[in-house]
């Protein structure tokens, strides 16, 4: 189980990770522990929704929410409750995905789940980033930071918080701030070993903010490391629709041509290629530096 979990959070573990949970799928099946079930069903629904099978993940969500409420492990419930509405909201129902947050929230306030409220708070400030509400983005946000430093999230939760932030930052005007905070969001994401899958996520999220940078040829070269990286993996709606969008934005500056011809070209690109290309962005951009005055005379 606990060799399942680990699998599937690591660098190309969703490639590696079949016989591990078949392995799973039978030894819970076999031993019938409804504890075992109910972590069996959070696995199914992470590999179910990686893969763009949407209604097969939400029920595993129900499944594993049913389980644990037979055993009485109510504070397994509010993250549960969260990760099935960030599945709804990636879905694009962002209105029942706000309801079940809703939920979450208050089962957790009821049973204790710190992790669950942080969670939420990045799910609703892309909500709201979503409806253009950018100044309640920010607030939901920080608030999400705040409950973080309270709980002991994993290093994947600080990557995706930290990419939203970057979004947030250039939607407020700040693209150049908002390209410092992605720059350290992949490179912290590689270093954690953390998914492709996020860093994609990531990745795709700078592509958005170096056409706002005025940097749409960059962009293109990152949204084909995101290709590479997703591979044969599909995106969710919300990040197809988001992807496509910035296509279109860097096809109408250079030209679809040499937009697809960029895109192909960054699909070999590394992690560590693209925070490389980044900090060349970021350094081609620095301000001149302020001009010397006249050397004072020798008395």
């Amino acid at each position: 189980m606990f060799r399942t979990h680990l699998t599937i959070d690591r660098t190309s573990g969703i490639h590696r990770v079949d016989r591990d949970w078949a392995e799973l799928q039978a030894i819970s099946r076999r031993v019938g522990d409804r504890w075992m079930l109910v972590q069996f069903n959070e696995a199914s629904c992470e590999l179910a929704a990686v893969y763009g099978r949407y209604a097969e993940a939400r029920d595993h969500y129900h499944e594993a929410l049913r389980l644990a409420r037979e055993l009485g492990a109510y504070t397994e419930t509010p993250f549960l409750i969260s990760r099935l509405a960030e599945l709804t909201f990636s879905c694009g129902d962002p209105a029942a995905a706000t309801v079940l947050l809703d939920q979450s929230d208050a089962e957790a306030e009821r049973f204790g789940g710190v992790e669950a409220r942080a969670f939420n708070g990045s799910v609703r400030a892309s909500i709201e980033l979503a409806y253009g509400d950018v100044a309640s983005a920010r607030v939901l946000a920080d608030q999400a930071r705040a409950a973080a430093r309270d709980a002991s999230p994993p290093p994947q939760f600080a990557v995706a918080l930290s990419s939203l932030e970057g979004r947030i930052a250039a939607d407020e005007g700040d693209p150049r701030g908002g390209l410092y905070r992605l720059r350290d969001a992949l490179a912290e994401g590689s270093a954690a070993n953390c998914t492709e899958m996020l860093l994609a996520h990531a990745a795709e999220t700078t592509a958005y903010v170096l056409v706002k940078q005025g940097e749409q040829r960059a962009a293109a070269r990152l949204l084909g490391a995101a290709d590479g990286w997703r591979d044969r993996l599909p995106r969710t709606p919300l990040a197809q629709a988001t992807t496509d969008g910035t296509a279109r934005a860097v096809g109408q500056a250079v030209g679809d041509a040499e937009c697809a011809a960029l895109r192909a070209a960054g699909r070999g690109l590394s992690v560590s290629a693209v925070v490389a290309l980044i900090s060349d962005v970021l350094a081609a951009s620095d301000p001149p530096p302020p001009a010397r005055g006249p050397t004072p005379a020798e008395p």
